[in-house]
């Protein structure tokens, strides 16, 4: 269990986000329509009591530019979304991901060693919360199950997080919320699943039932989807 990491993503592509014609006939920018979307699964990250004292690393709830296998090295602190060699040279390749981590190791640029953040092209994030704070523990050996909401508004450009012990009730609160603007870093048709890792010391993680919807003509309320214009 030292120094893994792994992928789970489902295989069909989902669209993101489109360029669409303004109808002005206008040379002006094309307008963007992005999709809402949300995520619900429960989680299970937890130290192995036979190994050392100490959790690591984490997982990742991501949405990815393809169904490639992790990056050779992405073991520990990169949580099987990059390496050493991407984080100092990005590529539209491999970068091109918005993910939200839970990570259970304290790295020089994390806040704490429990806590939630929002990953961009990168495992420094743009915006980190500490769990503690919300009585959520995930880097102690006390199996407990959590269910995490990823919510997207595609007309706020906005994702939410939410976070509770599995069977209770959501909270009125996201754990971590930021803008975010899925047509500025994720590819028009995208992937979505999970990423993790363990570094030197081990750590046991499950996740299931992972949903996810995305829309190809407005309006599919079936799927629970909805698409506004804007533009860029």
């Amino acid at each position: 269990m030292v120094n893994k990491f792994g992928s789970m993503l489902l295989q069909r592509r989902f669209t993101m986000w489109r360029r669409v014609d303004n109808g002005s006939g206008s040379a002006t920018a094309p307008l963007v329509q992005v999709v809402s979307f949300n995520s619900t699964f429960s989680i299970n990250v937890f130290h192995l009591p036979d190994s050392s004292p100490w959790p690591g690393e984490g997982l990742t709830f991501v949405v990815a530019p393809s169904r490639d296998e992790p990056p050779p090295g992405s073991y520990g602190g990169y949580l099987g979304l990059t390496n050493a060699t991407l984080e100092a040279n990005p590529t539209p390749a491999r970068n091109r991901f918005v993910a939200v981590e839970f990570d259970t190791t304290k790295q020089d640029y994390d806040p704490s060693d429990n806590h939630v953040g929002l990953n961009v092209g990168s495992v420094v994030s743009v915006k980190t919360a500490n769990l503690t704070a919300f009585r959520i523990t995930t880097n102690n050996s006390d199996p407990t199950n959590y269910t995490a909401w990823v919510e997207y508004d595609d007309a706020a450009r906005h994702v939410s997080v939410y976070m509770g012990v599995r069977g209770e009730p959501k909270l009125a609160s996201p754990v971590l919320d930021s803008p975010l603007d899925l047509s500025e870093h994720v590819p028009e048709k995208a992937y979505i699943g999970f990423t993790a890792s363990t570094g030197t010391e081990a750590v046991h993680g499950e996740a299931a039932g992972a949903a996810g919807a995305a829309a190809q003509q407005p309006p599919r309320d079936a799927q629970g989807v909805h698409v506004r214009q804007s533009r860029l």
